[in-house]
């Protein structure tokens, strides 16, 4: 497998949570349910929860976001565990005086 092929299969692994803003995360999350979603990971009293359909997600969000809103997490595998150490990884240089 060439390396843009490697590159454009990670990206849409990483690409496939979407987090919604929603008005009733109740009804929401009845509404996923219905198509298959199960929730995945939650905290009430903060109005949200992520939602998981085998390796697709749906982050829903009650009062967060303005909008719907694309993330990654690159260091994170499909059940958010960590699968790297990212500052080995992507090591940053520390500035004089920081």
């Amino acid at each position: 497998m060439n390396r843009w092929a490697i590159v454009i299969r990670r990206l849409r692994r990483l690409l496939r949570q979407s987090h919604l803003a929603v008005n009733d995360i109740q009804a929401s999350k009845l509404f996923y349910e219905k198509q298959g979603f199960t929730a995945f990971a939650e905290d009430q009293s903060q109005n949200w929860l992520i939602m998981k359909n085998g390796e697709q997600y749906a982050g829903l969000f009650q009062g967060m976001f303005d909008n719907n809103i694309l993330t990654f997490n690159p260091g994170w595998t499909s059940d958010a565990q960590p699968h790297f150490d990212l500052e080995l990884a992507f090591p940053v240089k520390k500035m004089k005086g920081a």
